[in-house]
């Protein structure tokens, strides 16, 4: 895998741990907001905020945690190990800071009544149901996605045999049980499928790439078309016509309404990997390079990002991209100062060494 492979990886990296600032940073500022003013500006046109706000939440929410899947199974071809290895290793650098940061989460006071006991009882749940409070659930998806893929290697690991993973992990979601009783099942169905896409795009790199044009412009407009039919965060509510569609599903009781609007969501997650992934080719120089380094450290901002905004969430109130660009960079630089430490790298980020310097 070449290098400036890599650097456009940890580039695209940056990319998805911004939209999961802005995203959070505009559901915290909801939090704290009065109701004015109802509009902002954008450009020489006056938007209701709510509709704004709910336009940014759905394009960052409908492809970003799927894109950090497939990155990181990406950046795994040709790397995987032996499938014993391969879940070791991710134990160490996802379940470690993952049980970690559990912990601060609890001395942080999310539970009240600080005791040993007590924190143990905390982290121990969280250990099993990483949908509870004070869990940093996607490490926890993503270090299924891992065992997954190692138990299908431990078969035969073949192209169809991951593809049949993929319709029996993705197919949980569509299963007649609350995401709550499965204890962080949904959260594997959902990123799995994007894990094995980043893995075979990785494998098949020289094929995909002879039809990048496609893949990029086909993947974009399937995006455009898509986003408004699973349209699904709505914060404050801003109906378009999702919700139509939803209750026109559950009207008729059509068979297999839930597999075609997962379909849809799945499809549009990776239409939009496919088309942020072949643009991204043509981005050089320094600011491929600067987002490259910021996301060799995605880690560690994600798991910082919610401390930081309860501190700065009220202070920042109504002004959504500074309340971001501030979280950004908070957690950025704390990420940064952990790494120079061995015992906070390894234990908060995971990692025995520092981040290497990537490729062109």
């Amino acid at each position: 895998m070449s290098g400036a492979r890599e650097q456009k990886i940890d580039a695209l990296k940056c990319v998805a741990m911004a939209f999961v600032i802005v995203g959070h940073a505009i559901v915290h500022d909801n939090l704290f907001s009065v109701a004015a003013p109802t509009r902002v500006a954008l450009g020489a046109q006056w938007i209701e905020r709510a509709t704004l706000n709910s336009l940014c939440l759905n394009v960052a929410y409908s492809f970003h945690m799927p894109l950090f899947a497939f990155l990181s199974a990406y950046v795994l071809f040709g790397r995987e190990g032996s499938p014993a290895k391969l879940i070791g290793k991710r134990a160490l650098s996802l379940l470690l800071p993952y049980t970690m940061w559990v912990g601060i989460s609890y001395a942080f006071g999310a539970q009240t009544g600080w005791s040993w006991r007590a924190g143990a009882l905390y982290v121990g749940q969280r250990l099993v149901d990483p949908s509870l409070p004070g869990a940093a659930w996607f490490l926890y998806g993503l270090f299924g996605c891992f065992v997954v893929f190692a138990a299908v290697r431990a078969l035969g690991g073949r192209d169809r045999m991951l593809v049949t993973s993929v319709v029996l992990v993705g197919g949980i979601v569509v299963l007649p049980f609350p995401a709550g009783q499965l204890r962080g099942a949904h959260d594997l169905s959902w990123l799995y499928p994007f894990f094995v896409m980043g893995y075979l795009f990785a494998k098949h790199a020289g094929f995909l790439r002879e039809r990048r044009a496609v893949l990029m412009w086909g993947g974009a407009v399937l995006w455009t078309v898509l986003l408004p039919v699973i349209w699904p965060v709505l914060a404050p509510e801003v109906n378009w016509w999702y919700p139509d569609l939803r209750e026109a599903l559950r009207a008729r009781n059509l068979p297999g309404a839930a597999v075609i609007y997962w379909a849809a969501r799945y499809a549009c997650a990776a239409a939009a990997i496919s088309a942020l992934f072949y643009a991204y080719d043509s981005l050089r120089g320094w600011p491929r390079a600067a987002q490259a380094w910021a996301g060799r450290r995605t880690l560690g901002m994600y798991v910082i990002q919610p401390y930081l905004f309860l501190f700065l969430a009220a202070v920042l109130a109504g002004n959504v991209f500074l309340l971001a660009i501030a979280v950004f960079a908070g957690s950025l630089m704390l990420t940064w100062i952990f790494e120079q430490g061995s015992p906070t790298r390894l234990l908060l980020l995971g990692q025995r060494t520092a981040p290497r310097t990537s490729g062109r």
